[in-house]
C-alpha cells in the first residue's frame, strides 16, 4: 500500500475506562459491526497469536462434564476446537474446568457415557438479563450458539421429558472469547483474521468508524499507542522491561 498512515495527535497517559466490561456482556453493538470485516476487526485481539491469557489445554479431554445430583447423569459440552485440543482455562479458579464456552461457536450439549438416553432440547439463560438462547436439536443432542461474553445457565431436557416444566439437568457456564495460536485457527477463523488485518491496515479511521461504529480502530491507532507508551526514558516506558510487557501487547 502506497498510502501513508496518518497518525493521531499525541495521546496522554490518562487512564482509559474499559468500554466493554470483562465480566458482563450487557453492551449493545451497532448492527454494522456484524459485517464480516468489522466483526473480525473487533475480535482481532481475541484470535491473535497467543493463548487465552496463558490458558492451558486439558490433554486428552474432548468434553466438559457436569453432574446432576438428582439424576447422576453427566452433561458433556464441546465445540470444534475442544474436540481437537481439549478445553482451555483449566488452571483458572474462577471457572470450573470445561465450563468455558465461546461466543459465536456452536456448543454441542450431550450426555456423557449414556446410550439409552439423549438430550432432546436445551436452552441457555443469561445471568444478568432476560436473554434466552434456544438450542437446536442435532444428532449428537442439542446445539447452542452464545452471542456474547457473560455468565449463563444451561438447562437440558431429555427425551420424554420435553413437556416437563423443570429441566432434567442444568449447569452454570462462563462465555469468553479464547485467544489461540494463529497456527491452530480453522480455515474460517484464519480467513476472518486475515480479512480483519487487511481492513485495519487499509481503511481510513474516519471511514472505518462510519462503517463499523465507534469501536473501530485502524492500525495507526495501535502504532501510535505503542510509540506513545514506548519512550526512550525507561522510567516512563509502560510497554517493555517489566510485568506490563505481555499485558500491554496482548491488549
Amino acid at each position: 500500500c502506497n498510502k501513508s498512515v496518518a497518525f493521531p495527535k499525541k495521546m496522554g497517559h490518562e487512564n482509559e475506562k474499559e468500554t466493554v466490561p470483562l465480566l458482563d456482556g450487557n453492551v449493545e453493538k451497532s448492527s454494522s459491526t456484524l459485517n464480516k470485516y468489522g466483526k473480525g476487526a473487533l475480535l482481532l485481539s481475541s484470535v491473535a497469536g497467543v493463548l487465552f491469557a496463558g490458558a492451558q489445554y486439558t490433554s486428552n479431554t474432548q468434553t466438559s462434564l457436569s453432574t446432576s445430583s438428582q439424576t447422576g447423569l453427566k452433561l458433556a459440552l464441546s465445540n470444534e476446537y475442544t474436540a481437537v485440543h481439549g478445553h482451555p482455562a483449566k488452571d483458572y479458579t474462577w471457572v470450573e474446568e470445561g465450563m468455558l464456552v465461546e461466543p459465536h461457536k456452536t456448543t454441542k450439549v450431550a450426555l456423557d457415557g449414556v446410550t439409552d438416553k439423549r438430550v432432546s432440547t436445551c436452552k441457555a439463560l443469561h445471568s444478568h438479563s432476560d436473554e434466552v438462547i434456544e438450542g437446536v436439536t442435532s444428532e449428537e443432542g442439542c446445539d447452542l450458539v452464545f452471542t456474547k461474553p457473560g455468565s449463563f445457565k444451561i438447562q437440558v431436557w431429555l427425551q420424554n421429558d420435553e413437556e416437563k416444566e423443570e429441566p432434567t439437568l442444568s449447569t452454570d457456564v462462563t462465555s469468553r472469547y479464547v485467544r489461540r495460536d494463529i497456527r491452530k485457527l480453522n480455515s474460517d477463523d484464519l480467513s476472518t483474521f486475515m480479512d480483519a488485518m487487511h481492513t485495519l491496515y487499509q481503511m481510513d479511521p474516519a471511514y472505518g468508524i462510519a462503517t463499523y461504529g465507534p469501536e473501530f480502530k485502524s492500525i495507526s491507532y495501535f502504532v501510535e499507542k505503542h510509540l506513545t507508551n514506548s519512550v526512550p526514558d525507561k522510567k516512563h516506558d509502560y510497554m517493555h522491561d517489566g510485568m506490563g510487557f505481555l499485558t500491554q501487547h496482548i491488549s
